[in-house]
Formats: structure tokens, sequence, C-alpha cells
């Protein structure tokens, strides 16, 4: 009788322990959201590791037609995470789409080889408490400075999201493929 008693109560101790465990797990609520600022996003683009599109290091007019950006040029370079989802040909596979951690930065220029006039960012994060609808965090900065950017990280790419939005049938550029997960040079650079 005796060892029936101390069964029980080990039992009763080993369900009081797991329910309380449980009820710690359960009642805990996950961190808050992280917010990229507009420095550390600027800083994830001097991190090694970038390819650019289609291997090719060249400063290339914004489109094949001209147009967008006030008619500059631009070098697009894919972080490891972004490359990892590109064909051999250089681009996002059509109906694809970039991982977590993604990150695509478009330098613009004032001219073939000229001096860098601003800095373009998306980084796939929807965790972020600054992603927009589709996860993404958008900032463009002037000369590779986070002060006084044109389009702050906090905007959730409001001046971004209508353009590279662009469809095949909606976008006025002659030729142009659209979007591609946001990305509008697969598009404009066939």
């Amino acid at each position: 009788m005796k060892d029936k008693s101390i069964f029980f109560s080990a039992l009763l101790l080993l369900t009081s322990l797991l329910f309380s465990c449980q009820d710690s797990f359960t009642t805990n609520s996950p961190p808050p959201p992280v917010t990229v600022s507009d420095a550390d996003l600027l800083a994830l683009t001097a991190a090694p590791g970038f390819a650019f599109y289609k291997n090719a290091p060249d400063t290339l007019p914004f489109t094949l037609n001209g147009g967008g950006h006030n008619n500059s040029f631009i070098r697009v370079r894919f972080n490891a995470k972004a490359q990892s989802v590109l064909t051999d040909g250089g681009k996002l596979p059509v109906g694809g789409r970039f991982p977590d951690s993604a990150l695509i930065v478009k330098d613009i220029y004032t001219a073939k080889g000229g001096t860098l006039l601003a800095t373009a960012i998306m980084l796939r994060l929807p965790a972020a408490a600054n992603a927009d609808a589709n996860g993404w965090v958008w900032g463009e900065y002037n000369s590779a400075s986070a002060s006084n950017p044109p389009a702050p990280a906090s905007q959730k790419g409001s001046q971004c999201t209508a353009c590279h939005s662009t469809t095949a049938a909606s976008s006025p550029v002659s030729g142009d493929t659209g979007n591609r997960d946001y990305v509008r040079t697969f598009g404009l650079r066939p």
C-alpha cells in the first residue's frame, strides 16, 4: 500500500510540474517585431558576398529606353540569400519569390561609371515592424548616407511600391515584362 501511495504522489507531482511548465510556455508572448533602422539597412549593403545582376558589374542605363530615377544609371546586386533563388541567367524565375533575409541593392549613378547618387534597398524581412504588406523593408539614401533619406525605411516603401508593382500590362516602358517579387530589374533589363 505504501508503494501505491508513493507512486500516486510521484505521479501527482509530475502532473503538476508538467501543467505548470506548459502554462509558462503558453502564456509568454513572443518578442515584439524588430524595426530596421535606416542606418542598419544601409550598413547591410557593405557586407561581402554580393553578386551583380547577371554577374556583370557594369553601370547600366536605368532602362533600355531610359527613364526612371531621373534617367540615371544603375548597378543592381544581390546578397547570398537573394542569389540562392536566381537562375543561371541571373534572374528570379517568373512567379518566384525571394526568401527571408534576401537583400537587393540598387546603386544609382549620375552617368555610366559616374558618381554614386543614391542607394535603394529592398530587404525581405516580413517580421520587421516596418516591412510592407509583402514583407519588404524599403529604403533609399542619398550618396550612401542614412541622414535625411528621400525614402526612409519607416515609410514602408510608400514612394517605391507604385513603380515596383508594375506589371507587363501596366508598364509604360516598351518590352517591360513586369516585376518579379517587386524587383523591376528582371522585367526592364531582359
